[in-house]
């Protein structure tokens, strides 16, 4: 069974600790020296971010240990707020830590987005602006539809193109994983 975060790692400890930077969007400098404090050690920093990009798949004693990690190895507030903030990203929106999902969520995840996508384009939304258009035109010829369907068309393609985003971005995620292999 193929691992369910299949992120392979490079060789060197500064290169992994690069690439998990990388993944989380984290700055380069984030575990350097602050306030005349020391920067962290290769292998404490590595700690960090696997707990952090694992901290969704890990159970209720393994989370209190990279939270306390955090706590006890960070030097700054804004650092350990920044590493918070990215375990709970994920939290509010799944689609905010693509990450933290497991290749076979992903998976799912792209299967709903496509039936959603299907479903819309039965129903005849496109992505031109030319049906957009068309579809504008034909809903306000009627007087009655005048005030309020304008409104239902744009969040109708608003919905569209945010599904599309969010399937893009779950694809782009899947091919960086099977890249990295």
């Amino acid at each position: 069974m193929p691992p369910s975060l299949p992120y392979r790692l490079p060789e060197s400890t500064k290169e992994q600790i690069a690439f998990l930077k990388e993944i989380l969007n984290l700055p380069y400098n984030v575990f350097d020296a602050y306030n005349n404090k020391p920067a962290i050690s290769d292998e404490k920093a590595i700690q960090i971010l696997t707990g952090v990009v694992l901290y969704h798949h890990l159970n209720r004693s393994q989370k209190h240990e990279v939270m306390s990690l955090l706590h006890s190895e960070l030097r700054d507030r804004p650092a350990i707020n920044l590493f918070i903030t990215k375990i709970t990203d994920p939290m509010v929106s799944s689609y905010w830590g693509l990450w933290a999902k497991s290749t076979d969520e992903l998976l799912a995840d792209l299967e709903f987005l496509e039936a959603i996508s299907s479903a819309l384009a039965f129903a005849g939304a496109g992505v031109t602006f030319d049906t957009f258009r068309d579809v504008y035109k034909a809903a306000t010829k009627k007087k009655s539809y005048k005030r309020g369907h304008p409104v239902l068309i744009v969040l109708l393609y608003g919905f569209y193109y945010n599904n599309e985003g969010a399937k893009k971005a779950i694809q782009e995620e899947l091919y960086s994983r099977a890249r990295n292999h």
